[in-house]
């Protein structure tokens, strides 16, 4: 998913994207088809014009830590968060952010 959030500086808005439901086949990993598809998510996203990538995760973190995603803490409520974005009640979800370079 996609939205605007300001930026912590107030000078203009920030285009960010969610990574959400990001899993290669049991059958199929271990042959670099995860950082395929997110090589290619974050060319379309750039494309795009988005800035920042961020998920949520309670399982994958190493994974996407290895890619360059920061650890930015538990996601329930952060300020991190772009604007309408809600978590699950229990999860205890973890919030990772990548910023993209173009």
């Amino acid at each position: 998913t996609q939205g605007e959030d300001e930026t912590s500086t107030g000078t203009g808005a920030q285009v960010i994207a969610e990574v959400a439901s990001f899993a290669v086949r049991p059958g199929y990993r271990n042959e670099g088809r995860g950082d395929k598809l997110l090589e290619y998510l974050e060319r379309v996203a750039r494309d795009a014009g988005v800035e920042k990538m961020f998920l949520l995760t309670t399982r994958t973190a190493d994974w996407f830590t290895q890619r360059g995603f920061l650890h930015a803490g538990v996601a329930k409520d952060s300020p991190l968060l772009p604007p309408g974005k809600v978590t699950q009640e229990g999860r205890n979800s973890q919030l990772y952010i990548r910023t993209l370079v173009r």
